[in-house]
């Protein structure tokens, strides 16, 4: 859409940004495709079917996935925080 669009314009220093254990600014390949399909408002392909913090499962999209207030953040990023 016309407004995602307008927006990515201005949202795209972090690909921009020296990857750095330090800053905590590395991705794995996973995470980096994932971001980059959010970017262009896309569905993540390893998506899963249920939110793993509340269990939801009927209404579960990307927009559940980055509000939950139980799972992780992007549902796709466990192993990165444990």
């Amino acid at each position: 859409t016309q407004r995602t669009l307008k927006r990515a314009n201005k949202t795209g220093h972090w690909l921009s940004v020296m990857p750095s254990h330090v800053g905590g600014t590395i991705l794995s390949s996973t995470e980096f495709r994932d971001a980059l399909m959010l970017r262009y408002a896309r569905v993540p392909s390893n998506l899963p079917t249920s939110c793993d913090g509340c269990g939801e499962s009927k209404k579960f999209d990307v927009n559940h996935a980055l509000d939950c207030k139980n799972g992780w953040f992007g549902h796709s990023s466990t192993q990165r925080y444990s």
